[in-house]
């Protein structure tokens, strides 16, 4: 895959697939070591792994297997056996891309599971909500045609969306008032699934940024799916360009990418003329405050980061495309 500003990369299908070989590999790992305790049958448990090499995924599986680990390291075994069943019943139902309501009719426990893991770190965020019919059907709408924007302006990131997610989530907070408690969310715990939160992307033009910001991180997470990026210490802390709290600097080296990829996306769709004149300033706005922020994102890198090769080389083809496209 050739992505216009980062270079020659696995294509995103491969990153995928990459995710769901290592997440195979474990869990034959954890069947061998603790097969004595669990209830599963060599047989489903064959099956199971076969399926997760072979097709995509539910978020789910993934979900449930940071569970499993969790519950196993905990001498849990009866809660153990029950996500590993879930995760087998998951793991033989192929997967394919769709913008979805976060509804508990389609979500079951995981309407509560997905938080717990997503703002694990950060319980104030709170819970995540359904939004009505009328507010999922806008968003439903906004999404597709960010979408097929996306695919216009740059095919590599459409392409990237399509094969590293399978549900974008449409949803909210349950804050009350107007202020957002997040924007969007994607965690490698919860691989193939981000989480919109529409009181922050209410227009088609907001929705576009969700979603090349947020299949960046994917992108990220599936290239350190064989390495880290970033090789400082998690317990040291530095400005980030994007929030006014101290971060870690694989956070810091995440949202400086991100500024770096939505700055050049926005160009792109400034110069194609396929731009709406009624979005072009608050998308002029968000460019100059996109590329402040990766200034700002790579002057902490330059000063503070520990990076592989490829982490790098990543920032420093930011660097020198943002400079030749000025």
């Amino acid at each position: 895959m050739t992505c216009p500003l980062l270079g020659e990369l696995p294509p995103a299908h491969e990153l995928d697939a990459a995710i769901r070989s290592k997440t195979q590999r474990s869990l034959a790992y954890v069947f061998r070591q603790a097969a004595g305790y669990l209830d599963l049958t060599s047989e489903a448990a064959e099956a199971m792994l076969s399926n997760i090499g072979r097709n995509r995924q539910h978020p789910g599986v993934y979900a449930r297997y940071f569970e499993l680990i969790f519950a196993i390291n905990q001498n849990r075994f009866g809660n153990a056996n029950r996500l590993l069943a879930e995760i087998a019943e998951f793991s033989g139902q192929p997967q394919e891309f769709q913008i979805v309501a976060y509804e508990r009719e389609l979500l079951g426990e995981d309407f509560e599971r997905y938080p717990r893991i997503l703002f694990a770190e950060s319980p104030e965020v709170g819970l995540l909500v359904s939004p009505t019919a009328t507010e999922s059907a806008r968003a439903h709408d906004n999404m597709t045609l960010a979408l097929e924007t996306i695919r216009r302006v740059d095919p590599s990131i459409y392409d990237e969306i399509i094969n590293l997610f399978v549900h974008v989530f449409v949803t909210k907070d349950d804050k009350e008032g107007t202020g957002a408690s997040f924007g969007g969310v994607t965690s490698l715990m919860v691989w193939g699934a981000t989480f919109a939160n529409i009181k922050a992307y209410k227009e088609r033009w907001e929705a576009v940024q969700f979603l090349v910001h947020e299949v960046t991180h994917a992108l990220l997470f599936g290239l350190s799916s064989d390495g880290p990026l970033v090789l400082n210490p998690a317990s040291e802390n530095y400005s980030s360009p994007l929030r006014t709290q101290l971060r870690p600097m694989d956070g810091i080296y995440h949202a400086t990418i991100v500024c770096a990829r939505l700055t050049d996306f926005n160009r792109k769709w400034i110069a194609s003329g396929t731009l709406p004149a009624e979005d072009r300033d608050n998308v002029e706005r968000e460019t100059e405050k996109m590329m402040r922020g990766f200034s700002d994102g790579m002057s902490v890198i330059d000063e503070h980061g520990i990076l592989s090769p490829m982490g790098r080389e990543l920032a420093e083809r930011c660097r020198g495309g943002l400079a030749v496209a000025a």
